[in-house]
């Protein structure tokens, strides 16, 4: 506003013309003084819009000082401002201000110096920018959060883009606005480009030219989108602009061509459903028929239309369908009849009736499928559902079925009775926790489960009564997601592995560690082919200069004219036993033997096994026996040691001439008993060492004092054997005895020495000449596991293992002749029976005469030293490769497949069955020696077999399922197992495969599946087209609803629309099922109830519906009766139970009062039924339906009021 007119209002108070101007100014407008010293003065005047904004009267502002009255921390005028505005004239600023109220104001202040009545003053105008921010705020607001594209394209560049286009062609907003012209057009599809190009130069100003268009988006993957762009010409920062608006509209495009392309397919799917589609008129005349009722039927299209339902109707007449089917347009029913064809034969017919009003008429389509064949092919499945489920049962593997999850829904019958739990007990029964108790372990399955591959495992099942049982599993995945499992229960293979194994190892063992000499070699040839240790040690020849070699290149037999008596025995009988033969050893030596030999026949080919026991010492002890006996008088008759011979009783039998030394003749002697002449003391502890030692074959020792002929006594050490007759019994006891009188003495005498010795740090130990302790010091007891006292007393021997005699032997004899023996490792034994190293050395004390009197020796435990060869000499084991492939080609059954390879994958053996089976596939006759791979001619067969066979020699054992032939021979499938040959030595040396032929069980399989896979098929896509014209049906009457005025007759018609939306989920529901004679009731009751619940929000959206159903599954004849009955009850409850849109609750719920017996029961809470439809006097439809249905199924109908509500319960078998 001009301040000059303001002066000229206040000067002329006669015109009034400004003053209605300053009040009616919409900004607010406060005139203020200014007093002398530069400050703010009082406020002279302020309109209408001023006192709106501070919301102050006019009187409680005029006259105030502005520095007094402050609408804000920063809307006064102080002497700054006014400084600036005195220099300036006018001055404009923005601030915020708040009210005294607590509001807050964005204001622009505009102030100006002015004349007012001859006084400088100041005319602040204020505006309130508070809405104008807040509505910019907004509006940035609306346009970043906006489903629509926003940009603004200004100077050739886009100056600004919102999210929601970001989003639409995929790129960043700074992507966006680093585009220059060129590259903005890239974003347009190359059609579209040089309309968008016109409409930007200029066109767009042309009235002519619209204000929107569409458009193909190129979006930052390349992918193509339509657009709806709406544009605007705006300021942007003070410029013109571009403001393009855009909407993604390619759905709704995809959409439309999708609905077009539908209602063609519907008027096609009317002429050419499989179905026959007829519409009859309310006086029963056919109105309209698709071509493929017309063919059903047998008559033209014309002829057809003269027709009423009674000329091909056989079951009811004329009569009964006028009286049936009065009111056509609610009839909504699926019920079978027999129609006449024209040329009168008769066929079964099923029917989908639904009754609409069309041209103002009332109709009733009806949709017809002949199902003769349909009845009979129900009936031919059935029969192989038995049949297959019969085969399941009976089949003997273990099958299995579970859901997704891995929760087990099904066994068989060889599952249950070999783990225990039955179908029925599975359901409520977490198996696999029961059958795998490990949690680690059960992991393990449940992946191995959810894989589905087709590949077999090993798992070890826990059955109910606590069994493991152990087997092998594969598992296949079905459509729907369950997973079928097929184990095979390896019990007995188990068990029969095991005996094989054990019995294997017996015979390893038995064969490879006799000490007898074994020995297989080829018959005619006389080359060995295996040979075991007693062999190599007793001949001194290695396995390796045997193999390959005759007894005759190796030398061995000493009469070679034997072995051609033994070859021809061989031949005339097949076997000789126990013939005494002589051979030559390595090392020239000539040992003795006892042969038994037999001949095998293995792969057609004579092989001859070889025993020998080794009787080399045998013969040489009976010469040495006869020797002995001979060379006896005149041994004993030059020995100082004294020498007896006595009977077992103790009686002597001969002396030898040293007994003279204690002044007794030898003929003294004989006849007497020995025991007598020991001291009395002495007497009863050798009495017990006689007998102890009788019974075995320990020597017999003792220390006595014997009584001379002077009856002085005297120490001596002797030493019995027992000597035994040819049968092995005891027969005589053989004594040698010596003086130690003097060691006697001797070890008193070293008695002096004891308390040194016993606190040593080593090991020492006295004995006797004989080998008898004496004395031990505690280090010596520890080390051996005794206390010193124990051993007093003891042989030497006792702390030695007979493969250390020898050492020990020849220690002492340095002992006796050289009189020490320097330090030595010997094995000692512990008296647990372990052995351990020590180092010994020795020392003979001799007495005054410089005889020897007693062995002295040291000893440190040496084990730890000895620890790491110990374990290397123990660690040596021996095998023999081709004895291991033998028994593996002996011992399987004569029907089994198998091969053994060498590492070049050439035969080394195989069954006559296996050679059978090549010559079956690839028409050739297979060699020993010659390549595996090549025999197989299709190159595939070739590849995998080489593949499994590398496997193999890489150590692998696995057995897997295998197909070969061509088509020129013969497919055949087989179970291989693969297995490495692996000496003891731990070298590989080949592999060996067992086949087992499974061509019928696969081709029994195959022919199952493919079966039941056709039958499902068929079945299903029975169901999934009945569904769909069902679908069909509801979408015409969707149409017809449109033309229909009367709410009552709309209703009815809806009816009808959900009776047929009822059905068409029942199909539905069963195609998409896993069997199609069944479908999960819950699943289908919960989609109705969904669907239901929606068509009726419009008068119960405050009713809540909840569904109790278990998963269970009906089958399709109780399903579709089911499906009706719910519909129309549960529609019934929406309508009438909660009348003026109140809230309520309708529960539907199935329960199970015993085994075949269910009640489904619909209740509401609402306002309850009528007297007559409580007592079955109700003459409605619905109704009707629900008693008829009832009926069908068996079932029995109570109606009852509940308080509050109704309860609608039908009970039935299942």
């Amino acid at each position: 506003m001009n301040p000059r007119y303001i002066s000229k209002a206040k000067t002329n108070e006669s015109d009034s013309f400004y003053r209605q101007l300053f009040e009616a100014n919409l900004d607010a407008i406060a005139i203020f003084g200014i007093n002398p010293d530069g400050t703010a003065g009082p406020i002279l005047e302020v309109n209408r819009a001023a006192i709106k904004l501070s919301r102050l009267p006019r009187e409680s502002i005029i006259g105030k000082n502005i520095q007094d009255f402050d609408l804000g921390s920063d809307t006064s005028m102080d002497s700054l401002r006014i400084k600036k505005l005195l220099n300036q004239k006018s001055i404009r600023f923005e601030t915020k201000a708040k009210s005294p109220d607590g509001r807050e104001f964005h204001l622009d202040i505009r102030a100006t110096l002015i004349d007012y009545h001859g006084q400088k003053a100041v005319m602040n105008i204020v505006r309130d920018m508070t809405p104008l921010l807040i509505l910019q705020e907004a509006y940035k607001s609306l346009v970043d959060n906006s489903l629509q594209g926003i940009s603004i394209y200004q100077d050739g560049r886009i100056a600004f883009v919102n999210d929601a286009l970001c989003k639409m062609n995929g790129y960043t907003r700074e992507e966006l606005m680093a585009l220059d012209h060129e590259e903005t057009l890239q974003l347009i599809h190359p059609d579209d480009r040089q309309r968008l190009l016109d409409y930007y130069q200029g066109d767009h100003q042309r009235l002519d030219v619209p204000h929107y268009f569409t458009a193909r988006g190129l979006r930052k993957d390349g992918s193509v989108w339509w657009m709806e762009i709406q544009s605007a010409i705006i300021t942007y920062q003070g410029k013109a602009a571009s403001q393009l608006v855009y909407i993604d509209i390619t759905e709704r495009l995809n959409a439309e061509k999708r609905l077009s392309d539908e209602l063609k397919l519907r008027q096609e799917i009317f002429q050419n459903a499989k179905d026959g589609i007829v519409i009859i008129n309310q006086n029963h005349k056919i109105y309209d028929a698709n071509p493929r009722f017309c063919e059903m039927l047998g008559y033209s299209a014309d002829e057809i239309k003269k027709l009423h339902t009674w000329d091909f109707e056989t079951i009811q007449n004329a009569e009964e369908i006028r009286q049936n089917f009065k009111d056509l347009s609610s009839l909504d029913i699926n019920f079978e009849t027999r129609h006449r064809r024209k040329d009168g034969s008769i066929y079964q017919v099923e029917i989908s009736a639904t009754g609409t009003v069309w041209d103002g008429q009332n109709m009733v389509f009806c949709t017809c499928r002949d199902i003769t064949e349909k009845r009979e092919l129900e009936a031919e499945l059935e029969n192989e559902r038995r049949l297959l489920g019969e085969i399941i049962d009976r089949i003997p593997l273990l099958i299995t079925r579970y859901d997704p999850k891995g929760k087990m829904i099904y066994v068989n019958q060889a599952f249950e009775e070999t783990i225990g739990w039955t179908t029925e007990e599975i359901k409520n029964l977490d198996l696999m926790a029961e059958v795998y108790p490990d949690p680690d372990y059960r992991q393990i399955a449940y992946k191995f489960m959810l894989k589905a591959s087709n590949e077999w495992r090993e798992f070890q099942l826990t059955a109910k009564d606590g069994r493991l049982v152990p087997s092998r599993w594969s598992n296949l995945r079905l459509n729907d997601g369950s997973q079928i499992g097929i184990g095979f229960d390896l019990t007995r293979q188990k068990e029969d592995e095991k005996a094989l194994q054990e019995s294997e190892e017996r015979f390893r063992k038995a064969i490879m560690t006799s000490s007898d000499t074994i020995t297989i070699s080829h018959f005619e040839k006389g080359t060995y082919i295996s040979v075991n240790e007693g062999f190599t040690k007793t001949t001194g020849y290695s396995k390796a200069e045997t193999i390959g070699k005759t007894a005759f290149d190796l030398n061995l037999w000493v009469h070679p004219d034997l072995w051609l008596e033994i070859y021809q025995a061989l031949k005339d009988h097949g076997s000789v036993e126990n013939k005494e033969v002589l051979f030559r050893m390595k090392d020239d030596s000539v040992r003795y033997g006892l042969m038994s030999a037999t001949l095998l026949q293995i792969q057609d080919e004579a092989y001859l096994m070889s025993i020998i026991k080794d009787i080399t010492e045998l013969k040489k002890a009976e010469i040495e026996l006869r020797e002995k006996t001979e060379l006896l008088q005149s041994i004993t008759g030059n020995m100082q040691d004294l020498v007896t011979l006595s009977d077992l009783n103790g009686i002597c039998i001969y002396a030898s001439p040293s007994f003279e030394q204690l002044g007794y003749k030898p003929s003294e002697l004989v006849g007497q008993f020995m025991l007598e002449l020991i001291h009395p003391e002495d007497r009863l502890a050798v009495e017990g060492i006689f007998q102890q030692r009788l019974n075995t074959d320990v020597k017999l020792r003792a220390q006595f004092r014997y009584r001379r002929s002077d009856g002085s006594y005297c120490w001596l050490n002797t030493t019995g054997t027992v000597i035994y007759d040819a049968d092995g019994n005891p027969e005589k006891l053989l004594y040698s005895t010596h003086d130690i009188s003097a060691q006697k003495e001797a070890y008193e005498e070293a008695l002096k020495f004891k308390s040194i010795t016993d606190r040593a740090l080593h090991g020492a130990a006295i004995a006797d000449l004989d080998g008898t302790l004496i004395y031990i010091n505690q280090y010596f007891a520890n080390i051996h596991g005794y206390q010193p006292k124990e051993l007093i007393g003891k042989k030497l021997t006792v702390f030695h293992s007979q493969q250390q005699m020898p050492i020990v032997e020849k220690a002492l004899h340095l002992l006796k002749t050289k009189g020490e023996f320097p330090q030595t490792e010997i094995w000692h034994i512990r008296e647990d029976g372990t052995e351990f190293p020590t180092l010994m050395s020795g020392v003979c004390i001799r007495n005054e005469k410089g005889e020897p009197i007693y062995l002295a020796a040291n000893a440190i435990d040496i084990t730890e030293l000895k620890k790491a060869e110990q374990q290397l000499l123990e660690s040596e084991s021996k095998a023999s490769k081709l004895s291991i492939l033998l028994r593996a080609i002996l011992e399987s059954p004569q029907d089994m497949i198998v091969f053994a390879l060498d590492t070049e994958y050439r035969y080394i053996a195989f069954t006559k069955a296996h050679e059978k089976t090549m010559k079956k596939i690839w028409g050739k006759d297979i060699r020993i020696g010659k390549n595996m791979l090549d025999y197989i001619s299709n190159p595939n067969d070739r590849n995998n077999a080489k593949a499994n066979f590398d496997q193999t020699l890489e150590g692998n054992f696995f057995i897997l399922e295998e197909e070969y032939g061509n088509s020129a021979y013969y497919r055949t499938f087989y179970e291989d197992r693969y297995s490495p040959l692996i000496t003891d030595d731990g070298e590989l040396i080949g592999l060996t495969v067992f086949v087992l032929d499974i061509t019928q069980r696969k081709e029994a399989e195959e022919r199952i599946k493919n079966s039941l896979a056709e039958k499902e098929t068929l079945l299903r896509e029975i169901h999934h087209r009945v569904k769909n014209n069902f679908q069909l049906i509801t979408s015409i009457l969707n149409l017809q609803a449109n033309l229909i005025d009367s709410p009552e007759t709309l209703e009815i018609f809806r009816e009808s629309q959900n009776r047929i939306k009822a059905m068409a989920m029942i199909h539905e529901q069963i195609y998409r099922s896993e069997m199609s004679s069944s479908a999960n009731f819950a699943l289908y009751v919960n989609k109705l109830a969904e669907y239901l619940r929606s068509a009726y929000s419009h008068i119960s959206g405050k009713v809540e519906l909840i569904v109790q159903i278990p998963p269970i599954a009906f089958p399709n004849d109780l399903l579709i009766p089911l499906g009706l009955i719910l519909n129309e009850l549960i529609s019934n409850a929406f309508k009438h139970a909660f009348p003026r849109n109140s809230a309520g609750t309708i529960n539907v719920l199935l329960e199970k009062n015993q085994k075949g017996h269910y009640t489904l029961i619909v209740r509401d809470d609402g306002s309850g039924i009528p007297e007559e439809s409580e007592t079955g006097q109700s003459k409605t439809l619905g109704l009707f339906l629900v008693k008829t249905l009832a009926r069908q199924i068996h079932g029995e109908l109570s109606l009852e009021k509940s308080k509050p509500g109704t309860k609608c319960s039908i009970s039935f078998e299942y």
